[in-house]
């Protein structure tokens, strides 16, 4: 029995070590398009994450400052580049769980078997959707 529980343990444990590469795999990858497009989206959805409670105002204040000298996003440019950040870094995510399964194109039954089991679900579900439109 204590053997059953410790393998529990170890498995949820490499479970979230997967998923936490996984998701700094996404990050470094959303930062990199941003780089490369000049879209905002890893400065706008990090100031998000680390200010779940801002106004839009303060997003656009805040990302105003990150990047200095760059005109500052009206408040709804500002929603709809939040969505946009947000839709890259889900798709990014799922890249990254595909690539993990290590299959070419993988199915989406497994893709979401996949993050389902990883616990991220909720950030892949519209990724999931885009990628695997319903027929």
């Amino acid at each position: 029995m204590a053997s059953e529980a410790f393998d529990e343990v170890e498995g949820a444990d490499f479970v979230a070590s997967c998923r936490d590469e996984m998701l700094a795999n996404a990050w470094s990858a959303l930062r990199k398009h941003e780089c490369d497009m000049g879209q905002p989206y890893y400065a706008l959805l990090e100031e998000r994450t680390r200010n779940p409670d801002s106004t839009t105002e303060q997003l656009a204040e805040a990302l105003s400052r990150r990047r200095s000298g760059q005109s500052v996003l009206s408040p709804a440019a500002l929603r709809k580049t939040l969505q946009r950040a947000r839709m890259r870094f889900s798709d990014l995510l799922l890249d990254e769980v595909a690539r993990m399964l290590g299959t070419a194109c993988p199915s989406r039954d497994a893709l979401e078997r996949e993050v389902i089991e990883l616990g991220l679900h909720a950030y892949c579900r519209s990724a999931l959707d885009r990628r695997f439109p319903p027929a």
